[in-house]
């Protein structure tokens, strides 16, 4: 069996996502295809030097390719393919946490007043459940439970599966037909990419720079300014881990000192402040 044959059946047989399997061999194709051998033959100095040629893209592009190749080479010497991990040793960028970037409700109400296309009902989504574009793709009339609180299932990164409330401006827009949700306007289901382009060229052509994913963050970023509960949030936002929720929960600083308005009139009172500008 081909070495790459093989490793995508392990990672089927791991439950490792579609997205993420099809992602991998991809990459390591290409890497096999730049080694004019084959990949466990690869050396570190090689790997390294294929590793430069991505110095042009972004850090989190290098970061995940990086992880992909590291995966693999794990992978092989776990099998008892290579003797040598020759991955283990390549450098993976640094990356900044970025803070999220939420489409503003005046660009919002812009959106939804001209908006009444395919369009209408991602946008619906994303800005009130907070999903992800390929999420919104994915989503099936059979993963919607409308029975008194009405709640959806949706398939999100890495095969995990979370359970959302279907908020009301969403239970209204949503089609009675079976299959997907979300369809396009030949009535075909959306692509990631196809959803992703569109949307794209529809809000360029509104004159906003806002995007479907900044819509994402506005749900993120109210939900942890209303709740101020990351668990929570990160539960909505399909997070593995809470510290990636940290990012809406450091926006939801905004308008901290009207809301510590009280606090500074006590510390005041406190340090002698008030008094002091009282004599002055």
């Amino acid at each position: 069996m081909h070495t790459l044959t093989a490793y995508r059946a392990d990672m089927q047989t791991a439950n490792y996502s579609p997205r993420t399997v099809n992602d991998r061999i991809d990459l390591l194709t290409r890497l096999e295809a730049w080694l004019g051998f084959p990949l466990i033959e690869a050396t570190a100095v090689q790997l390294a030097a294929w590793q430069r040629q991505f110095r042009h893209l972004q850090p989190a592009t290098v970061d995940i390719y990086t992880r992909h190749t590291q995966a693999f080479y794990r992978w092989a010497a776990k099998r008892g393919l290579i003797e040598r991990d020759p991955a283990v040793d390549l450098i993976r960028p640094k990356l900044h946490r970025g803070l999220p970037h939420p489409t503003s409700l005046d660009d919002l109400r812009l959106i939804f007043a001209v908006t009444t296309g395919p369009l209408r009902l991602p946008y619906l989504l994303a800005t009130f459940a907070g999903l992800r574009c390929m999420e919104i793709c994915a989503l099936d009339r059979s993963d919607l439970d409308l029975d008194r609180e009405p709640w959806m299932l949706i398939h999100g990164k890495g095969g995990r599966v979370r359970r959302l409330p279907v908020l009301p401006p969403i239970l209204e827009a949503l089609p009675t037909r079976s299959g997907r949700v979300a369809r396009t306007w030949t009535g075909l289901p959306w692509t990631p990419k196809r959803l992703s382009v569109e949307s794209h060229r529809h809000l360029h052509g509104l004159g906003l720079s806002t995007t479907l994913h900044s819509m994402r963050h506005t749900f993120l970023t109210h939900a942890a300014r209303m709740t101020r509960d990351p668990l929570f949030v990160r539960d909505l936002a399909g997070h593995v881990s809470v510290a990636t929720t940290e990012i809406y929960m450091q926006s939801s600083l905004e308008g901290a000192h009207d809301r510590l308005a009280a606090f500074t009139r006590l510390a005041d009172d406190v340090t002698g402040t008030r008094r002091l500008r009282a004599v002055t």
